[in-house]
């Protein structure tokens, strides 16, 4: 079987995520090494896995004006970028340049690389040294495609909007550019999206494959192999991007995580046995906007002492938490994973691995978008396929939440509509052979591209 390597940012959602996916790959007889530019030893580790470190992502790559000519204020940032221009070019090459990456990979036989899609260094120079490499994405469709809202808005496509959906993505592009061209000019080439363009260049990377960025940054990719560890079903009805491959939620139930409170299992038992509306949260800390939606739950739990919510906050006050009502029950860390497994509901922040976690489980949602990254857009996705709703935490009233919480609970729609997408992930998590699959499009790839 084949010998690959996966690599990611090493941020949470994402480890969590490709570790079900290199589970999955070593059931089917892969050897598997994973990686990231993070330092995740001890999570790949503790869970089977080789596990090998990279150097971080060098996100500023403009080098710094040296202190004689920083006195001189906006002429002397200009004098200096003149007089050494050549020398922080050759330094900001230097800075992406991912020379322990090379040298690890061209010590290893690896039959595939598995590589998050932000990760642009390494996808350039992996695709240069001619190994077959997959993109791994986390997201919805992040492509342009006519009919489908930028991933980063609220907007639910429908016959009436497609017009403003497509001027939209015009003013997004010309935006970018814009934003492109002026760091480009002001950095003297040494922004970090001409000088990855530039290694592109250098490294014979095709530049037919590098396409005009929206979101995550710096550029997107054409033709090249995506995984995508999204449910297709949730998407929009759109036309997909060529090479994109929806391999489904990654939930490894059986990851071992940070220790947790060892009463939370008893608790959550007990409060389901007495016959309590399980509704777990999702915050991690509190910052100011968070507080207050936290405060209209508190009193909306208050008055509804049929339901237990179940929440993670790292940073609550002590006075605040000897406050709250016996059936509100606050964690440091709340183990999400296995807090599923007795909820009824689920309100969150509209997370993609905790939409995944959800649909994994069977749970209905409660959407509170919070508004970063791509929040928003999957708020709007389960709306749209009625799996849940979603609501706006900083004007809704205690009374508009609590009767959403009452209709998720109440109305069987949204509990068999998210039963529906949990068969068909798990079926397709039965039926689908990733070995094979990789198999499959990298041969149509290289065949593409030679």
């Amino acid at each position: 079987m084949a010998h690959i390597l996966c690599i990611t940012s090493g941020l949470t959602g994402i480890s969590n995520a490709s570790l079900e996916l290199c589970k999955r790959l070593q059931n089917e007889g892969n050897t598997i090494v994973a990686g990231a530019v993070r330092d995740k030893s001890n999570f790949y580790e503790l869970n089977g896995f080789e596990f090998v470190k990279f150097p971080e992502i060098k996100v500023n790559t403009v080098p710094k004006t040296s202190p004689a000519f920083q006195k001189m204020g906006k002429i002397g940032t200009l004098l200096f970028s003149i007089l050494f221009f050549r020398k922080r070019r050759r330094d900001a090459y230097i800075a992406v340049y991912p020379d322990k990456f090379i040298e690890y990979i061209s010590r290893h036989n690896f039959d595939a690389i598995i590589i998050d899609i932000e990760l642009h260094e390494f996808i350039i120079s992996a695709y240069a040294l001619k190994q077959r490499v997959i993109l791994l994405s986390q997201w919805f469709s992040i492509w342009r495609s006519k009919g489908l809202p930028y991933l980063l808005t609220s907007t639910i496509p429908n016959k009436e909007n497609l017009d403003a959906i497509e001027k939209e993505w015009d003013n997004l592009a010309e935006e970018r550019r814009k934003m492109n061209w002026m760091k480009k000019w002001l950095s003297f080439g040494t922004d970090r999206r001409t000088v990855l363009k530039r290694m592109a260049r250098n490294m014979g990377f095709p530049r037919k494959f590098i396409e005009l960025d929206f979101w995550p940054g710096i550029f997107h990719y054409d033709q090249l192999p995506v995984f995508s560890m999204t449910l297709e079903g949730l998407e929009f009805p759109h036309e997909k991007r060529p090479n994109l491959f929806y391999i489904g939620p990654m939930v490894f139930e059986e990851r071992k995580e940070q220790i947790f409170e060892k009463n939370f299992i008893t608790l959550i038992e007990d409060q389901k046995a007495k016959g309590q509306k399980i509704i777990v949260g999702t915050f991690s800390t509190l910052n100011s906007e968070n507080t207050a939606f936290f405060n209209k739950l508190v009193s909306i739990f208050r008055s509804q002492p049929e339901w237990s919510l179940f929440i993670g906050i790292s940073n609550l006050d002590y006075k605040l938490r000897a406050s709250l009502p016996q059936n509100v029950f606050v964690f440091n860390f709340l183990p999400q994973i296995k807090a599923l497994r007795y909820a009824d509901i689920s309100i969150n922040h509209g997370g993609i691995h905790t939409i995944n976690e959800c649909i994994h489980f069977g749970v209905p949602m409660l959407v509170y978008s919070g508004g970063r990254s791509d929040q928003n857009g999957c708020a709007a996705r389960i709306q749209y396929h009625q799996v849940g709703l979603r609501g706006d935490r900083n004007t809704e009233s205690d009374d508009q939440i609590k009767k959403k919480i009452r209709k998720l609970l109440s109305d069987e729609n949204f509990q068999n509509n998210v039963l529906k997408f949990q068969k068909e992930y798990l079926l397709q998590k039965q039926k689908q052979s990733l070995t094979k699959l990789i198999d499959q499009l990298e041969l149509h790839y290289i065949t593409e591209t030679i």
